[in-house]
């Protein structure tokens, strides 16, 4: 009965998430890929590096704290600052536009693929009942919902609650979405069309490199946004969901309709873990 229920769950996550991308290639406005040159490109990798080791740094020198919250969340909300500056500077500076104003078009889409969020919890749910079959226990929590559901008084909840509903989404959906996925875009286009602008090789962009472009660059920044959250078990499941993040900001191409989906999910984890 658990290995059909199993079976249930992840087919109905992956029959989502193609339906998903299927019914999204039809109706995609498109990303524009991003061509750096070379000192943009390795501006991007320094900046990155940069924000790595600030991030470090800002929760080293508040881990002597006892307040969880001080220990944990004033840091993840300067970092979470911090890594929106950093996207809108290097995408000002490359003259990309992340078409950030919000439209009826891109707030409904937004809502309408965080249904589709819902093959993630699907996949969750396969995950956790395999893990058991196979050594016989649950999986053990997350420390981040650990963490947030041990959280006592209202400001230090709603402190935390603004960082994983509001604050989360919009840094990382800049970060990922917004600024990463372009650029990786504009690599691998660059890679299977063989067009190199410094050797002067080029040639016409056909329909085929710039599906294969977005295909790859999808994987690549799903599996990076899958990585930071550092947990094996989700792996899978937040991998699915930055394909989703993805095909929704390649339905609206605007960054507001990934940023409501992911806040929306955000906000359904956290009334699932405090109420339910």
């Amino acid at each position: 009965m658990a290995v059909f229920a199993a079976l249930a769950l992840g087919f109905f996550s992956a029959a989502v998430t193609v339906a998903v991308i299927l019914r999204t290639k039809q109706k995609a406005r498109g990303v524009a890929a991003v061509r750096l040159n070379p000192f943009e490109s390795a501006l991007l990798f320094f900046l990155i590096t940069a924000t790595m080791l600030v991030s470090i740094s800002v929760s080293k020198a508040f881990s002597s704290f006892q307040s969880d919250v001080l220990k944990i969340y004033v840091p993840t909300l300067l970092v979470q600052f911090l890594t929106i500056a950093v996207v809108v500077f290097f995408t000002r500076h490359i003259g990309a536009n992340l078409n950030f104003r919000p439209t009826l078009r891109s707030v409904k889409s937004g809502v309408a693929y965080f249904f589709a969020t819902l093959s993630v919890l699907a996949c969750g749910g396969c995950v956790a009942i395999i893990y058991k079959c196979v050594f016989g226990e649950d999986i053990e929590r997350q420390s981040a919902v650990t963490l947030f559901m041990n959280i006592d008084g209202f400001w230090a909840k709603a402190m935390a609650a603004f960082s994983v509903v509001v604050l989360a989404p919009v840094a990382e959906e800049l970060f990922f979405r917004g600024m990463l996925y372009p650029c990786v875009k504009g690599w691998i286009l660059s890679a299977v069309s063989g067009n190199c602008g410094d050797c002067g090789v080029s040639r016409e962009i056909s329909g085929r490199d710039k599906i294969l472009s977005a295909v790859f660059a999808a994987v690549i920044v799903s599996a990076l946004f899958s990585m930071i959250h550092v947990s094996v078990y989700a792996a899978l499941p937040i991998f699915l969901m930055g394909i989703i993040l993805v095909c929704a900001y390649e339905r609206t191409n605007s960054i507001v309709s990934p940023i409501i989906t992911h806040s929306l999910f955000n906000m359904a984890n956290v009334f699932m873990i405090t109420v339910l």
